[in-house]
């Protein structure tokens, strides 16, 4: 796993942490832990793919869907880390 330059300097969670860990419980199956661990990352997953769709087809695939999927990933990873943080 990749060091997290944040963490290390301040001692504290990054908005993102939990990001890598997620995705390898996810790859492993362990849906509820990966979950648990990033909230965001399915979120995430789905935002990076409709972004894709959208750059070969903008007509079927329109941009209200990635700010849409922008704005609850933003939503989730802050709310994440507000919850880590208390």
């Amino acid at each position: 796993m990749l060091d997290c330059a944040w963490k290390r300097t301040t001692g504290l969670d990054c908005p993102g942490c939990g990001m890598q860990r997620s995705f390898d419980q996810l790859i492993h199956g362990n849906l509820t832990e990966s979950l648990y661990l990033f909230p965001a990352l399915l979120p995430l997953i789905f935002l990076v793919l409709y972004a894709g769709l959208h750059l070969i087809n903008p007509q079927k695939f329109p941009a209200k869907g990635i700010v849409v999927s922008v704005s609850i990933v933003g939503i989730l990873m802050i709310g994440n880390w507000i919850f880590k943080m208390i």
